[in-house]
């Protein structure tokens, strides 16, 4: 099926007299559908504004025409959530105006360096994590640290910094063993220091903007050609006070998280920062742990500064002015908890689906 194809099947709208509710199938579908899919195929579907608003305009004339019909009250709450849907779609269509990429044009940012932090206690993953990181836990036949190095896109990355304190002899020989002849270079480093202290210690190696990628995230077709254009976007756009980077996020939650709160009125700004918040709201964009940063944020890092995500990005969009972009990504996992490695390995390697 063509690209529009697939675009006109997830914008169409339900046939005229089709009930809204429970076995319409239509709320149903749209649980499964991510703004960044729907934005996704807009772009690749390279359709004009006219043929995008049709389909729209088609979809919101019979919801119109579908709700004076419906009296029960669980029922006119479900088009009350298909509208707002549809504010969602508007709003990627108002974002295209301001953002398009064109898949044809690479982004000038190459040669970057990726720092992947590995250790932490990784309690909810015992008894694994007794004897090894959470970056070493196998996923399919290699560990989660592979499988971090291999999804960046060597066309962008030409080095890895992966950074483990009392499990450093264990990581640089796995990664060794695992990755004899590497697509990109990759360094191991001993550095006993939380992730900021740690990105401070690395300074100088941190010229141009780096990726910080934490160890127990794992990150599915992950499209680095397009968020790089749009980080690149970004960080060449006009009345920035001073551009930090741009955060991965997900609708899809994950345990741990932080939650990232965007700005109405300029698309694809954050806000707000609360890392570790004490309620998740259901329109909530989840921090994926993974970020695109530029070396002044670096020079923001302070000597208490435990965390990157939940110390140094919150402080300096609240007290010092910074701008920060996110980039929406679905297919993730963070790996804290046993539920989530099986789950992790159900969903990708049905062959490893455990007996439970």
């Amino acid at each position: 099926m063509s690209l529009k194809a697939d675009l006109a099947k997830l914008l169409k709208a339900l046939p005229a007299g089709t009930p809204f509710g429970a076995g319409a199938g239509w709320s149903d579908y749209w649980t499964q559908v991510s703004a960044e899919e729907v934005r996704q195929l807009l772009v690749k579907a390279d359709l004009s504004r006219e043929e995008m608003l049709a389909l729209l305009g088609q979809q919101h004339a019979l919801i119109l025409e579908s709700v004076q019909e419906i009296a029960d009250e669980s029922q006119q709450r479900e088009v009350q959530a298909l509208f707002e849907q549809r504010k969602t779609i508007e709003g990627i269509l108002v974002r295209l105006d301001q953002f398009q990429p064109n898949p044809h044009e690479l982004p000038d940012l190459h040669d970057l360096v990726a720092v992947i932090p590995v250790g932490g206690p990784g309690g909810g993953m015992q008894p694994l994590t007794a004897v090894m990181p959470k970056a070493l836990v196998p996923i399919d036949t290699k560990p989660l640290l592979i499988h971090i190095i291999e999804s960046l896109d060597k066309k962008y990355f030409r080095k890895a910094i992966v950074t483990a304190d009392v499990w450093y002899d264990m990581v640089k020989s796995y990664g060794q063993a695992f990755l004899p002849k590497p697509e990109i270079e990759i360094e191991y480093q001993k550095i006993v220091a939380t992730p900021p202290q740690q990105l401070k210690k690395l300074h100088s190696q941190l010229t141009e903007p780096f990726l910080l990628h934490y160890g127990d995230i794992r990150t599915e077709e992950l499209d680095w050609q397009l968020a790089l254009q749009m980080y690149q976007h970004h960080r060449n756009g006009p009345n920035n006070s001073w551009f930090m980077g741009m955060a991965l996020v997900s609708k899809s939650i994950r345990l741990g998280v932080g939650v990232v709160r965007p700005v109405d009125s300029a698309p694809f700004s954050v806000g707000e920062f609360i890392e570790h918040p004490d309620e998740l709201p259901s329109t909530a964009l989840i921090s994926m742990g993974v970020g695109l940063f530029e070396p002044a944020l670096v020079d923001r890092i302070r000597p208490g500064d435990v965390s990157v995500f939940g110390d140094v990005i919150p402080r300096a969009i609240k007290k010092e002015g910074g701008k920060l972009t996110y980039y929406q990504h679905g297919k993730w996992d963070h790996l804290q908890h046993m539920d989530e490695l099986y789950d992790c390995q159900a969903r990708y390697y049905p062959h490893m689906r455990p007996n439970r």
